[in-house]
């Protein structure tokens, strides 16, 4: 079952039972948290593929991005309340794959910003808190898969995978030059997210499969051409 947003900004919605469901998502990630790690930078970098420097200092990450193409896998990737990660890329079509690889949910509590396209994967969830502020060209935050091949060959992204977990946004998620979009079995939004150039999609299923043309363009002609979506959603800005 696929679900989308076709839209350029989605504002949160404001009905009882929703909201409840919200906070009771967010209420069920925050329990596996524990309190020691709402204040936690990305850890444990082991860079796969492309040429990338990390630096850390006094709760600021750097890093740089030297390849057009880069792959980092992560113990835990999140950011907590004030703090950042700043990406640095060659330029707005670069893209940087972080995949988890550890058993913890992706908590964003703090800020991520970047120049290029940025993906994160963790198939134990991803958390987007109140308060935290996502800027990136793209960002794509999903609990299926994305195989380094298919990421690096130029032709179609393919996510898939058996993961039950949530991407939930509470905060504030902005692509200034491309698409933004939420995968998971289940998807929540109770914040903002805006792509002025681009589109906001929240795809819910196993398995999606965009063209690397501009995913814009494959879901408009996706939604068009194969049988209707459950929902659908169109909101002018």
């Amino acid at each position: 079952m696929i679900s989308f947003a076709v839209i350029r900004k989605f504002e949160p919605n404001r009905s009882i039972g929703w909201g409840r469901k919200l906070l009771a998502a967010y209420c069920a990630l925050s329990m596996l948290l524990g309190p020691g790690l709402l204040h936690a930078l990305p850890q444990n970098a082991q860079v796969k593929h492309g040429q990338i420097d990390i630096n850390t200092q006094a709760g600021r990450m750097q890093i740089e991005q030297l390849s057009q193409m880069g792959i980092i896998d992560w113990q835990d990737f999140s950011i907590g309340s004030g703090e950042r990660v700043d990406i640095s890329q060659l330029n707005v079509d670069a893209a940087l794959l972080n995949r988890v690889t550890g058993a913890d949910p992706s908590k964003l509590y703090g800020q991520l910003n970047a120049n290029g396209r940025v993906y994160v994967v963790n198939p134990n969830g991803v958390l987007i808190g109140p308060g935290a502020r996502i800027n990136t060209a793209e960002f794509i935050a999903s609990t299926l898969d994305l195989a380094d091949a298919d990421f690096l060959n130029g032709g179609n992204l393919t996510f898939e995978g058996d993961s039950d977990a949530s991407v939930v946004n509470l905060g504030e998620i902005k692509a200034d030059n491309g698409d933004l979009i939420l995968i998971a079995q289940v998807v929540e939004n109770a914040g903002t997210l805006e792509a002025e150039q681009g589109t906001v999609a929240l795809e819910r299923d196993r398995k999606c499969s965009f063209s690397r043309m501009r995913i814009s363009d494959s879901l408009s002609k996706r939604s068009s051409l194969n049988q209707p979506p459950k929902s659908v959603s169109r909101t002018r800005v």
